[in-house]
């Protein structure tokens, strides 16, 4: 019965994993190359075994002649059906019809010239030029081949790719069958006719299928513009990159064979043939990738995501089933193929690894129409693989081959992986692993000639005499402002000093020295002995301001104690919320508070981004702007005086107890919503004791759409806490934190690791 269950639970957990579009097209058209392949190798071994050589050797150029002359007559439109079909919307029909005649014509076109010019170039297959209804027989299994081809990309593109893996299935076993059935009446060209009878069947079958059901559900107007202009210039750039690998591929055996010999151009050709099914693998999830991705754009860093990990997920373990089974598989083709292509196999092999990660780029490129970063692309693989190859081959023999590839493939997608598809993998990286670096860089764009002065030399800039102060800490924040805690040695007290030289630092010192003036105008009497005194300033150059600094701890140290954790929390809430209902007023949002419902705004003009992330995020934005206005526009709500960064990092308490001795930094200080400001506390608290960004902290909240019941309670003390809903509270919490950082680190970017968890995970899951 546990047994049952299980198997239940799995193939529940597999039908809600296939209903998800993207994985079920891809794994589609990875099942068609599989069984396409599988299929091919059983019909050339029975071929072989049924049909004399003479006539398995004829049948066999014919049907390379046929595939060579259908792939330049496709004129790419593979590609372009892949992009532009699954955004043609009612222009479906005509696009796909207009392609099918260009292709068509063309092929018809090239074997028409093909058999007339037959006994210029292959005399050997003069029966086509003997025969006339051989030769028809040739154009038209060109032309149905060509049609064969590209209805696999249009049934991409309409998201039923299901279909391709049928008819491919269906089209293995028929022609394995017709190469039996037919050996007797067509001795000549069983091959060739077993490989093209069933095509016409299908063809008609499956665009039937397109044309009478699936395009006519296609009545909304097209995503994008689709004009001749647009798809000649996507075809004809990606047919450059195309040909750019193929011609890799293709005249790599040629130029092996002149340097090595015909053995070395046989051991490569065979152990290309093995290993290129891993890349089919990767080129089939791209073309799921492409299909969804060109309706979608917003969400193609999720889909390049899941496009590397269900690549990886079936390519990396058949890579390397195959590296460490080479030598057995090689031995069924013959002791020397095992001898000399076993490196080769095994490197060829593994460089379908990293090919993921550059099929991955590729599409996302075709997506977003960059063809020049297709083109660039393409072209430094080619490039890495022709010189390493030709440049080792004197000294590695045949196995250079498969330097070249895994070395070429293994550069282009570490340069990628570093560069534009970083913004993938940030996500599982531990940002505090990376803190070191962060700071790192962050001081070395801060670095400038105007910097404060540091040590003693910032005690005499702010006019303090150096033998009445001793420095007990000192540091720089992230505005660039030096702060020294200082000890006054008659009086044993302490004061911190902040002196500031930057434009940027003297700014925040001044925002501080207005903060702290306003809360000292409105603070409860409970309040004022948590603030600091201003005991002196000065508006420099450099400017400086010394005050008052209470004993205690950062709160922050204390964070493990749950005792001393609740203390601390519930006292500087308690504290503020005092300000808060003190300074309490009914306000309506957009008369009052008119930033609220531009947050996201402010948020898409201040965001690092990339090229791939930008039309992701703006879209998020804007639909969060919508949201927001829907939610908070002409609402009567509770505001207040905020500290505007309430966190431990800013609470100074007592070490024994936890209790509450100084709120610090009031820079941020202003009229907001009370509920956000408790929001802000509970949320870093968290984020704190589990070691985890805030990013990750707020999607929590709004996956589970609560707070935990002792965080509930302490927010719900808050001046008009029900006054909105938890999403929308926590939405403005996040986004005002993220805009005061992005804001604060405007003259030191923000690390991509801390934007990758805190915004850009955070916008993938709202």
């Amino acid at each position: 019965m546990t047994a049952s269950a299980s198997v239940k639970r799995r193939v529940a957990r597999l039908r809600v994993h296939l209903d998800v579009p993207f994985v079920r097209n891809a794994y589609s058209l990875v099942g068609s190359t599989l069984a396409t392949s599988g299929f091919g190798v059983v019909f050339w071994l029975v071929a072989a075994r049924t049909y004399s050589t003479e006539d398995f050797g004829r049948d066999a150029a014919l049907i390379s002649a046929m595939l060579f002359l259908s792939s330049i007559s496709q004129l790419n439109l593979t590609n372009g059906f892949n992009r532009f079909v699954p955004v043609a919307g009612t222009r479906t029909r005509r696009f796909v019809l207009t392609g099918y005649l260009a292709a068509t014509s063309t092929a018809c076109v090239a074997a028409t010239a093909f058999v007339l010019g037959i006994n210029v170039w292959a005399p050997r297959l003069s029966l086509l030029h003997e025969h006339w209804p051989y030769a028809v027989w040739f154009v038209l299994g060109t032309v149905v081949w060509t049609v064969f081809a590209l209805q696999d990309a249009v049934l991409t593109g309409l998201g039923e790719a299901r279909w391709v893996l049928v008819e491919n299935v269906i089209y293995g076993i028929a022609k394995i069958g017709l190469l039996v059935t037919v050996v007797a009446a067509l001795p000549d060209l069983g091959v060739y006719a077993a490989w093209t009878l069933p095509l016409i069947v299908l063809v008609v079958a499956v665009n039937g299928l397109i044309f009478k059901r699936m395009v006519p559900e296609r009545t909304y107007p097209p995503l994008e513009a689709i004009d001749a202009r647009t798809v000649r210039h996507y075809v004809g750039f990606d047919m450059v990159a195309t040909l750019t690998l193929s011609a890799t591929v293709g005249l790599m055996p040629v130029i092996m064979l002149s340097i090595l010999g015909p053995s070395a151009s046989g051991y490569l050709y065979l152990s290309w043939t093995i290993a290129y099914t891993l890349y089919l693998v990767s080129i089939g999830v791209g073309m799921s990738f492409v299909t969804e991705t060109a309706k979608a754009p917003e969400r193609i860093v999720e889909f390049a995501r899941k496009m590397i990990k269900h690549s990886l997920r079936i390519v990396a373990p058949l890579a390397i089933l195959i590296a460490l089974s080479a030598p057995l598989v090689l031995r069924i083709y013959g002791p020397a193929y095992a001898h000399h292509a076993t490196r080769l196999l095994q490197l060829l092999a593994l460089s379908a690894i990293p090919n993921a990660v550059t099929a991955t780029y590729l599409s996302i490129t075709r997506v977003q129409r960059r063809m020049k970063a297709v083109i660039t692309t393409t072209g430094a693989l080619a490039a890495g693989v022709f010189v390493i190859s030709v440049g080792l081959a004197p000294l590695m023999g045949i196995a250079a081959v498969g330097v070249g590839w895994f070395v070429a493939q293994t550069v282009v997608a570490a340069v990628l992986l570093l560069g534009e598809l970083r913004t993938v993998w940030l996500p599982y990286v531990h940002a505090d692993r990376l803190q070191l670096i962060a700071r790192l860089r962050g001081s070395r764009a801060g670095r400038s000639a105007d910097s404060a002065p540091q040590g003693t030399a910032a005690v005499v800039a702010a006019g303090l005499a150096p033998g009445d102060w001793e420095i007990r800490e000192e540091a720089e924040d992230a505005d660039q402002m030096r702060i020294l805690v200082l000890r006054n040695r008659h009086r044993n007290e302490d004061a911190l000093l902040k002196v500031a030289a930057g434009t940027r630092a003297v700014s925040a010192l001044c925002r501080d020295v207005e903060g702290l003036r306003r809360v000292w105008d409105v603070a409860p009497p409970e309040l004022r002995p948590l603030l600091a005194q201003p005991l002196g300033a000065g508006a420099g150059p450099p400017a400086w301001t010394l005050d008052t600094k209470a004993a205690g701890v950062d709160a922050r140290t204390l964070v493990a104690d749950e005792r001393l954790r609740d203390a601390v929390t519930q006292g500087a809430a308690r504290h503020i919320v005092g300000l808060h209902r003190a300074t309490a007023v009914s306000v309506c949002i957009g008369e009052e508070l008119p930033e609220l419902l531009d947050l996201p705004l402010a948020v898409t003009d201040s965001l690092p981004t990339s090229r791939l992330r930008v039309r992701a995020d703006e879209t998020s934005l804007a639909r969060l702007q919508s949201e927001l206005r829907g939610e908070l526009a002409g609402i009567t709500v509770t505001a207040g005086f905020v500290h505007g960064n309430l966190w431990l990092g800013n609470v100074r308490c007592a070490p024994d107890d936890g209790r509450v001795t100084e709120l610090v930094n009031w820079r941020r200080a202003r009229v907001d919503l009370p509920v956000v400001e408790l929001m802000h506390l509970v949320c870093t608290t968290r984020a704190l004791l589990e070691r985890r960004e805030l990013g990750a902290v707020v999607r929590e909240v709004l996956s589970a759409g609560a707070f935990r019941d002792r965080e509930a309670e302490l927010i719900r003390s808050a001046p008009g806490a029900d006054e909105l809903s938890t999403r929308t509270a926590v939405l403005l919490m996040w986004l005002r934190h993220v805009h005061s950082y992005t804001r604060s680190a405007a003259g030191a970017r923000p690390s991509d690791v801390w934007v990758s968890h805190n915004i850009h995970q955070v916008l993938e899951s709202v």
